[in-house]
């Protein structure tokens, strides 16, 4: 069994619903900072009566003390104020200067800004200062800013902790309680978020030298604070680090979505890299962590170039238009005691050829892995080689930028297309060069993403923590990233719904990993089966990232694998990530039954100004009522295709206050998939436009480039492969009527509904 598949229509002709908002109430909601300069204490609430968070002392640790304002050890200097213009607009600043023992100023900035809807922190060391490190990489030595654990007015409020490895996918969802948050804190932290039950939420994360910045929770001190690593020991004068602290009032995607936008805009990231990414764009065949061929080939007699050269053989005889391959750690020599890369190139045992000879007889480009590098590496002065690296056993990281050039450029030649660098936890918290400076882990990124996008190659991330990912900003190929745990068949690294959130704010496709399309792969040396790969399947196509299936030669479900792509490899998806409703992370936060207590995400395509939107229900506990504001609309009907037999499908109400009772009966098998469309009067009968029903996303902008509505016709301008077949259904005055479609040598067509006929272009 695949899903359960409904269809939700617009009932307004010609409309359409905007995001979901929520009510304001009286008195307006705004980021409200207050200052207290006597005390040097601050406060944050959504309008000038509200308190959610209350400061705690500013801290600086130097010269093997600990200075504070708690305390009076950390002394006021002086105050400057002034008004400026940025890159983010007009605002106030107020810098309270302090000073410690030889002669050395830091200060701490609150910048204001006239839109009211965030502020900027600012921590700044004047001086060279030495003796700062606490010892300890998990904690922080500044505290700025920095709020007490305590009750709020009005309350109650929740919490979201992204943090960890694979994009933040350890989130933590809670109650702001003092002595019961579980959030994520040190090296693995990342942006944290207040919310509450009506939509509001303040979002506060570094804004600037991400990768030596931290959140650090004590829970003996009952406080949150924000400042440079904890064994940074030596900080450059006139260093400064800054966080910022955004209001958003219409739910927490909402949020996430603006604050993700300022941030990109204010360190020029665009989409450009994202949407030309061909591993992006079109299916791939994938070989590791939970692939069939991950550190195995076909046979024992068999290399893998052959292995991959009859999966090659294998798609084309079973039309599955695989499109590159990516290659895992099994290709490269590693030590013995780390398993860190001591040379990137291919075992001569595993290509023959080398990887020249790979690419020459697939034609593939190719995504290839690499992790954290040995302190054996080949490539260290220390060690013979060319290039500076830090080295501190048992691992190494290379320092200067032509390191990077020149394995980029030899790496073109081989095929080349994206550079997979994966273990960057590891790499940054193993290593003490690492966690002591200031500015090395952004050197070290900052230097492998220019070098990466001058030899024309995009990235994915995996194994990243916040710091890396929100670095990413700054490094325009950083395209992709790994949003969940390694696949390992029958687990559950398909639950994207609330790292994809964070990622496609920052402008980041998430990527679920591989998957098997089918149950049954023989003699896999997991000693497993899949038994959702519809599910799967479905959210690696939602997920905006690659889909890259991963089963033995022979074994592939090439069905479910085309319901992801046409039949040139071009994957159908939608405009952004499926991601959890709001109403799914309040539940999780506040575990008051309001919310669904299951994964229900939405998403949608938009063509024309019109939004086909998309709902995917599984694994739900109980039942939920599902209303269209959940998912931004406003009057819908819905159409039930039972387990995509479309005959069955019959429309239904779904406006105002009507629902969707979504039951325990979409669960991880037979997960259920719903999708809306507008309804349109024509001059002798309304016609709504279901589109492509063998596809996840029946209406994907890689498919219909456009439509027009006339008097009495409907006209698609459609794309696909050379003399590729394309059914869409639509209902006429809720009859189904399908028409059929031969896409021409342009790759392009025009269909008519009024003609039941097609034209190519």
């Amino acid at each position: 069994m695949i899903c359960s598949t409904v269809l939700i229509l617009l009932s307004l002709t010609y409309s359409q619903a905007g995001p979901l908002k929520f009510e304001s109430p009286t008195p307006p909601r705004y980021l409200s900072l207050r200052l207290n300069q006597s005390s040097f204490s601050y406060q944050i609430g959504i309008s000038e009566t509200s308190t959610w968070l209350n400061s705690a002392p500013i801290v600086f640790n130097a010269f093997g003390k600990t200075y504070s304002t708690a305390d009076g050890t950390l002394k006021n200097v002086g105050v400057r104020r002034d008004n400026d213009i940025d890159r983010l607009g007009s605002y106030t600043s107020t810098e309270w200067l302090f000073s410690i023992e030889l002669n050395t100023i830091v200060s701490a900035t609150f910048k204001q800004y006239t839109s009211q809807n965030f502020v900027i922190f600012k921590q700044k060391f004047y001086n060279d200062t030495t003796g700062c490190s606490v010892h300890d990489s998990g904690s922080v030595i500044s505290h700025f800013p920095a709020f007490q654990v305590a009750v709020t007015t009005p309350g109650p409020l929740g919490y979201l902790s992204y943090g960890g490895g694979q994009f933040a996918s350890d989130y933590r969802l809670g109650t702001y309680q003092p002595g019961k948050l579980n959030i994520v804190s040190g090296l693995a932290s990342g942006p944290f978020a207040l919310l509450d039950q009506t939509g509001n939420a303040v979002i506060i994360s570094p804004f600037s030298e991400f990768m030596s910045s931290s959140l650090h929770y004590s829970g003996s001190e009952n406080s949150i604070r924000w400042g440079l690593l904890g064994e940074v020991d030596t900080v450059p004068a006139h260093f400064a680090t800054e966080y910022i602290a955004f209001f958003g009032s219409m739910g927490i995607n909402q949020a996430y979505a603006d604050w993700g936008r300022l941030m990109r805009e204010f360190y020029g990231k665009t989409s450009a890299y994202r949407d030309s990414d061909f591993t992006i764009n079109y299916l791939g065949y994938y070989t590791d962590n939970g692939a069939y061929y991950y550190y195995r080939t076909e046979n024992a007699t068999m290399n893998y170039e052959q292995t991959l050269i009859d999966v090659q053989k294998y798609g084309e005889m079973q039309k599955l238009p695989y499109r590159y391959a990516q290659l895992d750690s099994w290709f490269y020599p590693k030590d013995n005691t780390t398993e860190g890369v001591i040379t990137w190139v291919a075992l001569p045992e595993v290509f023959p050829d080398g990887l020249e000879g790979l690419n020459q007889k697939t034609q593939w480009p190719l995504v290839a892995h690499n992790r954290y590098w040995s302190n054996l590496t080949t490539y260290a002065k220390q060690n013979g080689g060319d290039y500076d690296f830090i080295i501190q056993p048992p691992l190494a990281i290379p320092t200067e930028e032509r390191f990077w050039d020149d394995l980029f450029r030899y790496s073109r030649t081989w095929g080349l297309a994206v550079y997979e660098q994966d273990w960057l936890g590891k790499e940054f918290d193993t290593l003490n060069a690492t966690l002591t400076s200031a500015r090395l882990g952004n050197n070290w990124l900052l230097q492998m993403g220019r070098a990466a996008q001058n030899n024309g190659l995009t990235i994915q991330y995996c194994m990243a923590e916040s710091r890396d990912v929100l670095t990413s900003l700054q490094i325009p190929v950083v395209t992709q990233a790994r949003a969940s745990k390694d696949y390992h068949p029958g687990n559950d690294n398909w639950r994207l719904g609330v790292t994809s959130i964070f990622a496609d704010s920052l402008g980041i496709a998430p990527f679920k990993d591989n998957f098997w399309s089918a149950t049954y792969q023989p003699r896999n040396k997991y000693n497993l089966n899949e038994p959702n790969p519809g599910l799967i399947a479905a959210v690696a196509t939602l997920s905006t990232g690659p889909v890259g299936p991963s089963d033995k030669i022979g074994f592939s479900d090439v069905e479910l694998i085309m319901r992801s792509c046409n039949a040139d490899g071009l994957i159908l998806k939608p405009n952004k990530p499926a991601m959890a409703i709001d109403t799914r992370i309040l539940e999780l936060a506040f575990r008051d039954g309001i919310g669904p207590e299951g994964e229900v995400w939405s998403t949608y395509s938009m063509i024309n100004d019109y939004y086909f939107r998309i709902i995917l229900a599984a694994d739900m506990n109980s039942s939920f009522s599902l209303l269209p504001s959940h998912i931004g609309s406003l009057s819908t009907f819905i159409m039930k295709n039972a387990h995509t037999t479309v005959d069955a499908i019959a429309p239904v109400p779904f406006t105002g206050h009507q629902q969707l009772n979504l039951t325990t009966a979409c669960t991880k098998s037979n997960f259920c998939l719903y999708h809306t469309s507008m309804q349109f009067s024509l001059s002798d009968r309304k016609v709504i436009i279901y589109g492509e029903f063998s596809k996840w996303v029946p209406m994907s902008r890689n498919r219909v480039m456009s439509f027009t509505v006339g008097s009495n016709d409907i006209h698609l301008e459609l794309q696909g492969a050379y003399m590729e077949i394309v059914t869409f259904l639509f209902f006429e005055d809720m009859n189904p009527v399908y028409v059929k479609c031969q896409i021409g040598d342009s790759g392009r067509a025009t269909m008519s509904l009024a003609d039941r006929a097609c034209q190519q272009v």
